[in-house]
């Protein structure tokens, strides 16, 4: 695995440097802009990853817990498309197999106003992005044990409620 094997993209999740600065200030516009731009890349994500496995966020939120939602979709589009997300400081890339030009072109069709790059190559460790499904075995086994817990919580009458 290399760059030259992906095609490359970064996304900007926050305003600007100006408006970063800003918001490191409490200054109320720039803490609105901030919040709006991560907004944006967050509908472009989910949009995203329903446009590649027909899951939504509710979906992922559901089996994993919103803490987990989105590290284990990130994990999963990993595993089926090959498609690595790495966060950087302000910024998303994405690094979309060049097998699959019709990922990389649904990006580009898609973003809405996010600033972005286009790269050659990137570094980074390979190591930690090969696929793999640890993150959602384990945030899939906490919340089977969370729905238990609360199953057993729902069938107690109003004068047995205790925690288990």
């Amino acid at each position: 695995m290399n760059s030259k094997d992906y095609n490359i993209i970064k996304l900007r999740y926050y305003t600007s440097k100006y408006y970063l600065k800003k918001f490191h200030e409490n200054d109320t516009i720039a803490i609105k802009k901030q919040f709006e731009a991560a907004k944006k890349h967050l509908d472009f994500f989910w949009k995203f990853v329903e446009f590649l496995n027909n899951k939504t966020i509710e979906n992922y939120v559901k089996d994993y817990g919103v803490s987990a939602a989105a590290e284990c979709a990130v994990e999963e589009i990993n595993e089926t498309h090959g498609i690595i997300r790495v966060d950087n400081e302000g910024w998303y890339t994405y690094l979309v197999p060049k097998d699959k030009p019709e990922i990389y072109e649904w990006i580009k069709n898609n973003i809405d106003g996010i600033p972005y790059k286009e790269l050659k190559n990137v570094r980074i460790l390979w190591y930690f992005y090969k696929p793999s499904t640890r993150k959602r075995d384990l945030y899939g086994k906490q919340n089977v044990v969370l729905r238990r817990r609360k199953e057993k919580l729902n069938k107690l009458n109003g004068n047995e409620r205790y925690l288990c």
